[in-house]
């Protein structure tokens, strides 16, 4: 029940914060994750950071991700995860 009550928020927040706090937050965390050489951070990784984090599901997370990508904030790396483009957007 509590975790409905923080997607809400969350998704709220997402949508009427300035300046992209919450972004912000997501690509401080994500940075922290463990990257392979590359600097890929895996999904495994990506999306244990958001449900975590933000409560998401992987449908909520995934329309995240996309966001950010169109954004051009991250590139997406079918089948591995994520890279940062944009020094973790601080």
């Amino acid at each position: 029940m509590r975790a409905v009550a923080v997607n809400k928020v969350v998704t709220k927040a997402h949508e009427y914060e300035p300046c992209g706090v919450v972004q912000r937050k997501v690509l401080l965390y994500l940075s922290r994750c463990p990257k392979s050489r590359t600097g890929i951070i895996s999904f495994k990784h990506v999306f244990k950071t958001l449900s975590w984090l933000f409560h998401l599901d992987k449908d909520e997370g995934w329309q995240f991700l996309r966001e950010l990508r169109e954004e051009g904030v991250i590139e997406i790396v079918p089948y591995r995860g994520i890279r940062i483009l944009r020094g973790g957007g601080l």
